[in-house]
């Protein structure tokens, strides 16, 4: 089975955050996770429903280094794509 693409790992996300801060208007692809309402231990709970869901570790500095949606998502699809190449030994 492939990995999630990078806009399926996007709408996953938006869609937890939309359950932690219980609204919409805030939440973009580009805006840093802080302004959505998010704070440390919600990023940290949503980081681990993230390796729950794509059966990977991800340290915690991911979300600090790729501070929005789309960075993140973007870093996660990148980093499975890298994985399932070396799975296959290419």
């Amino acid at each position: 089975m492939p990995p999630p693409t990078e806009p399926e790992i996007q709408g996953w996300i938006l869609e937890r955050i939309g359950e932690i801060v219980k609204g919409t208007s805030k939440i973009e692809l580009q805006r840093p996770f802080a302004e959505m309402g998010l704070g440390s231990v919600d990023v940290v709970t949503l980081i681990g429903k993230l390796e729950d869901w794509l059966g990977i570790e991800i340290e915690l500095t991911l979300a600090l280094d790729f501070p929005t949606v789309e960075s993140l998502a973007r870093a996660l699809s990148a980093a499975l794509s890298a994985e399932r190449e070396k799975s296959f030994g290419r």
